[in-house]
């Protein structure tokens, strides 16, 4: 007579699947990379060439040692339909 799972043994076995599934979901959600391409001319197309260059506020007026003061830098790229060719 083939042995049958005690109630004892049973929850055992039901989380040994629930570990596994758990295992098993978290295997196939693992993040994918996307790397911005090496080559300088792919990486051009795919970023795009600069257009302008702004610092604000446009002069900084720092007195004594410890002076701080925040500046925005703002680059601007050329509008994506202009950039297809």
């Amino acid at each position: 007579m083939p042995k049958t799972a005690t109630p004892a043994t049973r929850p055992f076995f039901a989380r040994a699947h629930l570990l596994a599934g758990a295992i098993l979901c978290l295997l196939l959600a693992t993040p994918l990379r996307a790397a911005v391409p090496t080559e300088p001319a792919e990486r051009a197309k795919l970023i795009g060439q600069p257009v302008a260059v702004t610092v604000e506020p446009a002069t900084l007026n720092l007195t004594g040692p410890r002076a701080m003061q925040q500046i925005v830098v703002t680059g601007r790229i050329r509008p994506w339909d202009e950039g297809r060719g």
